[in-house]
């Protein structure tokens, strides 16, 4: 994600807005899985991209996997967060029920 880790930003603004770097993340899955379905797993403040990420994009992302999620949870977040519980806890309850 652009300003995060070791990137670097090549032009703009060194202050890239959370809804800047969902765009970027959009951007890039769109080239590299098309319109398929994925799974998501991110970790630190790629936590928050990946939560407002899959709550614009819900129908996109199989499963949602946060790790080291390092800061406080907004609104949005926390509806991204419970339904992505929702959703690995209803696939738990199928796969229970298959095995």
């Amino acid at each position: 994600m652009p300003g995060q880790g070791g990137s670097k930003i090549l032009h703009g603004s060194y202050h890239v807005k959370l809804s800047e770097q969902v765009d970027v993340m959009n951007s890039v899955i769109n080239y590299v899985v098309g319109h398929n379905n994925f799974n998501i797993l991110s970790a630190s403040w790629g936590g928050a991209v990946a939560s407002a990420y899959a709550s614009l994009y819900s129908s996109r992302a199989n499963k949602l996997l946060l790790a080291a999620f390092g800061l406080k949870a907004n609104h949005n977040m926390k509806k991204a967060i419970q339904k992505s519980q929702f959703y690995l806890n209803a696939g738990k309850k199928c796969w229970q029920a298959k095995s």
